[in-house]
C-alpha cells in the first residue's frame, strides 16, 4: 500500500473503531425497536419516529411499527405539517382524540400511508432548546389522560439519546477524514493520522477539538497490543463506573 493512502485506510479503521466503542447499533434498527416497544406499551395500531431537518424544512419518518409502518418510512412532509409537525414547531406533546375534526391533521399523509387513524399521541424528541423530531402513536388503548403523556415523553427520552450518539459518531467519522486529508496533502512521506488529529484538536473549535482528541486517542489505543488494549478498556470502564456513583451521590 502506498504511503499516501495509509493515513485514509487507517482512518476508516478508526471511524469504525469509534462506533464499536461506543457499542452502537444503526440507529434506525434501535427506533425500530424502540417503535416496537412502544406500540405494545400503548396498545397502538401503529408508532414511529419522524426526524427534523430544519435545513429542509422536512420531517422525515425514519421508523415505525405497526399498520403502515412498511409505507411510512421514507415519507417527507413539510416540518411544520400536520400534527407531528404542531408538535415539533410547539414543543409540546399533545393528545387528539378525534383527528378527522382537528384541521392539523394531514390526512393526505394518512390517505398515502393507507391507514385513517381516529387518534394521534405526539411527543416531541428535544436535546436541551432544540427539537430534533417527533414521536407519534396512533389510536393507542393504553394508558390514558396524564399518564399517555408522561410514556409518550419517555419514549421521546429515549429516541433523543439514540439521535445524539448518532451524530456524535458521524461528526467523529467527518473529522477522522478531514484529519487524514490533512496527513494525506501535508507532504509528509509517512504522514500520520494520529499526529494529524492531534493537530485538528489544537486548531479546531470546542466540539471538534473533543470529538478530534477521542479518536486520536483510540488511534493511538489500535496501535497497541492486546493486552495493552484490554487494559485500556479497563481503565476507561473503571473510571466511567467512579464518575456514576460520584454522580449519585450528590
Amino acid at each position: 500500500m502506498s504511503p499516501r493512502r495509509a493515513p485514509l485506510r487507517e482512518a476508516t479503521l478508526v471511524a469504525g473503531s469509534v462506533a464499536a466503542a461506543l457499542e452502537l447499533p444503526g440507529a434506525a434498527d434501535t427506533l425500530e425497536a424502540l417503535a416496537d416497544s412502544a406500540r405494545v406499551a400503548f396498545g397502538a395500531a401503529a408508532c414511529g419516529f419522524a426526524r427534523a431537518n430544519e435545513t429542509a424544512g422536512e420531517l422525515e419518518w425514519v421508523a415505525s411499527s405497526g399498520t403502515g409502518a412498511d409505507r411510512i418510512v421514507g415519507i417527507r412532509m413539510p416540518l411544520h405539517a400536520g400534527l407531528a409537525g404542531y408538535a415539533v414547531s410547539a414543543g409540546e406533546t399533545l393528545a387528539i382524540e378525534d383527528v378527522r375534526r382537528d384541521p392539523r391533521f394531514a390526512v393526505d399523509v394518512a390517505e398515502t400511508v393507507g391507514y385513517i387513524p381516529n387518534s394521534i399521541l405526539a411527543a416531541p424528541v428535544e436535546s436541551g432548546d432544540r427539537v430534533l423530531g417527533v414521536f407519534e402513536v396512533l389510536d393507542r388503548t393504553q394508558p390514558a389522560g396524564a399518564a399517555a403523556l408522561d410514556l409518550a415523553a419517555r419514549f421521546a427520552r429515549v429516541a433523543a439519546g439514540v439521535w445524539q450518539i448518532d451524530a456524535v459518531v458521524r461528526d467523529v467519522g467527518r473529522v477522522v477524514l478531514d484529519a487524514a486529508a490533512r496527513a494525506v496533502e501535508s507532504g509528509d512521506d509517512r504522514p500520520d493520522v494520529v499526529a494529524a488529529l492531534r493537530a485538528e484538536a489544537a486548531r479546531a473549535g470546542a466540539a471538534d477539538r473533543e470529538l478530534a482528541e477521542l479518536a486520536a486517542t483510540l488511534a493511538a489505543l489500535a496501535r497497541f497490543g492486546p493486552a495493552e488494549r484490554a487494559l485500556a478498556v479497563r481503565l476507561i470502564g473503571d473510571l466511567s463506573d467512579y464518575t456514576a456513583t460520584r454522580r449519585g451521590r450528590r
